[in-house]
């Protein structure tokens, strides 16, 4: 009989998933900014369309804007393709 009463015991006190959070807008711009703003980095989109359209290669533009040397490529990229100067990567097969 110990046995039944430990199975109950345990099924009584299993946890019960909580209710799935409300889906909240990732925005965190304000938070980006705000780093940057930390580290020095003046992100501005038009100035980096600016600099690619004057034959700066991407890293050069990313450390021109303030980023380290190796650092926030993928991020100026993005910019250009979001500005419409550059086309995005190609998928990966």
């Amino acid at each position: 009989m110990p046995k039944k009463e430990a199975k109950k015991a345990t099924q009584a006190t299993a946890k019960i998933p909580k209710a799935a959070k409300k889906a909240q807008p990732n925005d965190n711009t304000n938070a980006v900014a705000e780093r940057d703003a930390k580290r020095g980095i003046k992100f501005d989109a038009d100035r980096i369309a600016a600099l690619y359209k004057q034959g700066k290669k991407i890293s050069e533009i990313a450390q021109a804007v303030g980023f380290p040397k190796g650092q926030g490529n993928n991020r100026v990229h993005a910019a250009l393709v979001k500005a419409g100067v550059r086309q995005p990567r190609p998928a990966e097969k």
